[in-house]
């Protein structure tokens, strides 16, 4: 075992090599990048792919992600491809024949090295079932054995120093471990014009006025304790359109399409029902066309500031510094309160967080106006 430590961004030891030597072998050949989390975890990867590719510059990079991920990627300049991972047929012989079908593709691409981001055992197993000789991810706190033996490497962090650090900086850790240099630790998403025209198209398909500036709201999260009440969204997006003349695009997936519906009913005018309308590729393109993004913490907040569009972010149990979109353009809002970041699913894990059910209308609004202004 090694005791070599990786300097975060912030400059402090953040991440120790646990398993494995410095420096890695000789890379040769195409690296797979692993990230098989939710959308925002995987625009929080991009500074990671960014290193990777400029590191092995004569070397393809790809990057498997869940199936739902895919489209958010193809704009990344000189990204060699995505693999898509989805879910297994449930019946035995079509399940076989799916993983048969995935790891022969998988093992024809050669990798040399393959990286793997998140502590889960799937991704453990892809990238062991790549072929790649060099195999690096990071230890769950030694909670997994599966890790130890699959992987040729295995990066310890610090969860003291690591709860100090944006999530982004996190993955970086994994690389600076071993000895990988990262110098840029802000996710940024390209939106190129043809895909700007797109959205504007689709803006008129759906009877959004072009002469009026668009603001997103986006106020749906894969789990509920993120959540804010629904008469807070209704102040706040009727103020919104009163107050600044926008149209209000109301954004989600295709199973929050009736939660989206129900919210713009309640809004005499100039608001938008989008949820489910937007394919994942041109979702960075939509955030892009926006003024202003206001949402609770999910991955289409991590989208909005990846395009470089100003963002107003309501926090509840989440850390801030962990989960928070970084630069004076992006602001959030939430309660003043000892207990935060409790990181728990709700007060006392009930899926409700009392801090977001008290934030108040005008705390979001005084956010929107700062913005606006």
């Amino acid at each position: 075992m090694s005791d070599l430590k990786s300097q975060s961004a912030c400059g402090v030891p953040a991440a120790a090599l646990f398993k494995g030597r410095n420096p890695l072998p000789k890379i040769g050949g195409p690296i797979l990048l692993i990230q098989l989390g939710d959308i925002g975890d995987v625009v929080l990867s991009v500074p990671a792919l960014l290193a990777l590719q400029r590191h092995f510059a004569g070397c393809d990079v790809w990057m498997g992600v869940r199936k739902k991920a895919e489209g958010l990627l193809e704009d990344i300049q000189g990204l060699a491809g995505v693999i898509g991972v989805d879910a297994a047929p449930s019946s035995p012989a079509p399940a076989l024949r799916y993983y048969a079908g995935f790891v022969s593709a998988l093992r024809r691409k050669r990798f040399s090295l393959a990286v793997d981001l998140r502590t889960g055992t799937r991704g453990t197993f892809m990238a062991y079932l790549s072929g790649a000789p060099v195999r690096i991810g990071r230890l769950d706190h030694g909670k997994q054995e599966i890790r130890k033996r699959l992987l040729t490497h295995l990066v310890r962090p610090d969860p003291r120093l690591e709860a100090e650090q944006y999530a982004a900086l996190h993955h970086l850790n994994i690389l600076a471990a071993v000895e990988l240099p990262c110098d840029q630790g802000t996710p940024v998403i390209p939106v190129p014009a043809g895909k700007k025209r797109r959205v504007h198209g689709f803006f008129e398909s759906q009877g959004i006025p072009a002469d009026r500036p668009v603001v997103a709201v986006s106020p749906f999260s894969l789990w509920s304790y993120k959540e804010w009440r629904l008469e807070g969204w209704t102040r706040v997006i009727r103020d919104l359109v009163q107050r600044y003349g926008v149209s209000i695009l109301v954004t989600g997936s295709r199973q929050e399409c009736a939660r989206a519906r129900a919210l713009v009913r309640r809004i005499p005018e100039g608001a938008y029902n989008l949820a489910g309308k937007t394919p994942m590729e041109m979702l960075p393109a939509l955030f892009a066309a926006c003024r202003l993004f206001v949402g609770v913490d999910s991955g289409s907040l991590h989208v909005a500031a990846a395009v470089g569009t100003p963002t107003v972010a309501l926090f509840g149990p989440s850390s801030v510094v962990t989960w928070a979109p970084r630069g004076k353009r992006h602001l959030t809002v939430s309660k003043d309160w000892p207990c935060l970041p409790c990181r728990k699913k709700g007060c006392d894990n009930t899926e409700t967080s009392r801090c977001l059910e008290e934030l108040t209308a005008e705390e979001v609004l005084a956010a929107v106006d700062q913005q606006l202004g």
